[in-house]
Order: C-alpha cells, then structure tokens, then sequence
C-alpha cells in the first residue's frame, strides 16, 4: 500500500513536472522578462529624466554667469541715463572719479613745476660734470610734461574705446553665429553638445542647425522646456557626463574670469587717477616712469582677452570632440572600445577646460609679465579661499550630524588618552635612563 503510493506521487511529479517545463515555464519566462525590462527601462527613463532636469538647472546657472561674464568683460552693454555704455567706461566717466583725477592732475602739475626747477639747478650745478643733462634737455621735459597732461585723458579714452571694440569684435569672430546675429548661450550650446546623439529623428550628421536643434540654437525654444525637450530628445541618449564636466568646469572659469574683470576695473580706474603723478616725473627721469604706467595701463586694459578667447574656442570645439563622428579609439576587435572612446573624449574635455582656466593671464604675460605673475597669485589666493570655504562648510555639515559629532568626540577624546599615554611613558623612560646611569656611576 506505501508503496503504491510512494509510486502515485512520483507519477504525479513527473506529470506536473512535465507541464511546468513545456507550458508554464516558457509563459512564466517570457511574462517576467517582460515586467523586469519595464520595470528596468521605467527606472532607467526616470533616472535619465532626473538628471536632465538637473543639468538643466545647472546650465541656467551657468548663462546667468554668462551674463555677469559679459556685463564686466565690457561684452554687454550697461545703461548709464538710458545711454548704452560698457562697464568700465560708466566707472570712468563718475563724477566722483572725474573730480578725484582733476584734483591729482592740479597737485601733479605743481609737483611738476617744482621738479622742473630742481631739475634745472641741479643740471646747471653738474655743468663741469661727464654725463650732465643739458637744461634744454630738462627743459624739453618739462614741455612734454606739459602736453602730456592734456594729452593723458584722451589717450585712455582711445585705449578704452579700443578694448572694446577688441573685445567685442574678437569674440563675435569666435562664437558660431546664427541668422539674427545673436550668439545662443554657452547653456544651449553644452546642452545640445549632450545632444547630438540623442535625437529621437535619426539624422544622418546631427549638428546645430539641423531640424531638430536648429530652433534650440535660434532661440526659438528653450532648452528649459522640459516637456518640448522630451519630445525632441531620449533623455536616456544624453552625454550626460560630459555635460556635467563642461558644466562645472565652465562654472569654475567664469567664476574666475568675474573676478579678474572686477580687479581689472579698479585697478584701470586707480591707473587713471594716478595718471598725472607719473607725467609729473618726466623732468627728472624723461619719461621712464610715465613709460611704465602706459605700459601697465594698456596691459591692465587687455588683460582679460586671454580667458575670453580661449573660453570661446573651447565651446566652439567641444560639439566636435562630443559628436560621433569623432572616433578617438575604432578598434572594435577590443571589448569596451566604446567606453574608451568616451573616456578618451572626457579627457579631452577636461584638458580644454584646464587650457581655458589658465590662459586667463597668457596675454597679460606677453604684456606685462610682472602684472601676470601678481594676477596669478591673486587668482591661486581666491581659489584656495574658495576651496577653504567649501572645505569649512562640508566640515561643519558633517560636525552637524549627532553620529559624526559623538565620533568627533570620541577620536578626542581617545587621541588625548593617547596623548597622555605616550607623554607619561617618555616621563618613564626617561626616569629608567637617569636611574641606570646613577647606578652605573655608583658602580
């Protein structure tokens, strides 16, 4: 009888056994493989979505920088009474400023008119001497002096307005232009660099000015209008790394680059003013030191060319190292060659942004090396002020959590006992050594 039904069961086994394997299994396969790729491509798309949603805040963030970048560059015009001026000539044409270089040109023109006179005795004096200055010499300065005092205003006004002209002109040369005239912002420009492949029409050389991005790179659309993007692009498709690297490295740089401008300004406008001190001069040394001045001030001037044109460089070539149909590494004998292509295209990208950030004073060294190397110096100090302040921040967010803080405590607490320890074993040791050496004397 157990044995019979030892055999029933195993007959039944082998029967639903059977229908499993033949039936359910196949239908059970293919219907889970069917749930777990939606539930992956769900999660996927949603990871996708959310960090292009990121990105996009990201990339206003770095067009208001831009903005900023082109308001102190002199770029971008400012308003002073509803005219349109740059910034700098605004700072230049102040009341304030226009009366503090009136009053040091009228102290400056009598410090010149008594160093014309000491100049004179003092070469009357040396007349028995080698190597005496002539008065007419002395004289000859003084005149220069002189017309070099009406001379000044206009000739920083010549300087000013042809910086401008440099800046806007070059820059306008550089940025890829668009039917209106208009330079689309550097957040449209990383944004569709992230999109070349990832169009949802399949083009056969995706570019800026194709169908689909063409209205993106005009302005007609925003690439803040999420639900227009989705429609146009497969989030999933970004180059989202890449973008994000241009992103907070071109944040970086035009950080940087505001506050180069910023020093600019004042230190033109503190150039200016001072102006008429150094013209002064010209009796006693012919103009050496008014030489210096002009050459610091045209420096001064040019000095934030360097950033400006390699900043736009590296935008105008960051789409063709991000597309594909630049292959940096085609042996596809390799597996994982498309990964080596991408990171080799990463790399590029980072160096280009690193090329952009230290030319910032290239030109001002071919000027003026000395102003550089102070530029430089500036410019190391404010990121290490930077640096230090998120360092200070992510320190206290951390001394913020109750965890880390009672860990704090207990490191201190141990390193102190530690502390201690080692102090009283050295007391020790050194007590051992004293005895033995008395014992050894006694003995």
């Amino acid at each position: 009888m157990y044995i019979c039904f030892l055999g029933f069961i195993e007959t039944l086994q082998e029967i639903f056994s059977g229908i499993f394997d033949t039936i359910l299994s196949p239908i059970l396969t293919d219907v889970l493989t069917v749930i777990v790729t939606f539930a992956v491509d769900t999660l996927k798309k949603t990871f996708a979505e959310l960090f292009l949603q990121l990105l996009v805040v990201v990339l206003k963030i770095v067009d208001f920088l831009e903005d900023i970048f082109d308001i102190f560059s002199g770029y971008r015009d400012v308003y002073v009474d509803r005219q349109p001026t740059d910034l700098l000539s605004a700072f230049m044409s102040m009341d304030k400023v226009k009366m503090a270089f009136l009053m040091v040109t009228v102290l400056a023109v009598a410090l010149a008119f008594l160093f014309t006179i000491i100049a004179v005795g003092k070469s009357i004096s040396d007349m028995t001497l080698e190597g005496k200055r002539p008065v007419g010499k002395v004289l000859g300065a003084g005149v220069k002096a002189a017309v070099a005092f009406a001379l000044v205003p206009f000739m920083v006004i010549f300087f000013l307005q042809l910086s401008t002209i440099l800046v806007r002109s070059a820059t306008n040369a550089l940025v890829m232009q668009q039917t209106d005239g208009t330079p689309p912002s550097m957040g449209t420009i990383i944004f569709l660099t992230g999109s070349l492949d990832a169009g949802r029409t399949d083009l056969a050389e995706p570019s800026f000015t194709d169908s689909v991005r063409n209205k993106y790179y005009t302005g007609r659309v925003s690439y803040t209008d999420m639900k227009q993007v989705k429609k146009d692009f497969d989030p999933a498709k970004f180059q989202i790394a890449i973008c994000a690297v241009c992103t907070l490295l071109m944040i970086v740089i035009l950080i940087c680059g505001i506050f180069l401008f910023i020093q600019r300004i004042f230190d033109v406008l503190l150039l200016y003013i001072v102006s008429p001190l150094f013209v002064s001069t010209m009796p006693f040394d012919d103009g050496a030191s008014f030489g210096k001045w002009r050459d610091m001030f045209v420096a001064k001037l040019l000095s934030g060319f360097g950033v400006i044109f390699t900043m736009k460089l590296y935008l105008m070539l960051v789409p063709t190292v991000a597309g594909s149909r630049l292959l940096m590494f085609d042996d596809k004998t390799l597996e994982g060659y498309a990964f080596i292509n991408a990171m080799l295209k990463l790399f590029v990208v980072i160096g280009g942004a690193w090329a952009a950030f230290k030319s910032q004073h290239l030109i001002l060294t071919i000027l003026h090396p000395e102003a550089a190397r102070a530029a430089r110096m500036s410019t190391a100090m404010m990121m290490g002020a930077v640096m230090g302040a998120a360092g200070g921040a992510a320190g206290l967010a951390r001394a913020a959590l109750p965890g880390k803080r009672r860990r704090v405590f207990v490191d201190h607490q141990g390193s102190s006992v530690l502390s201690e320890s080692r102090s009283l074993g050295s007391i020790k040791a050194m007590e051992q050594e004293a005895e033995r050496k008395s014992q050894a004397f006694r003995g």
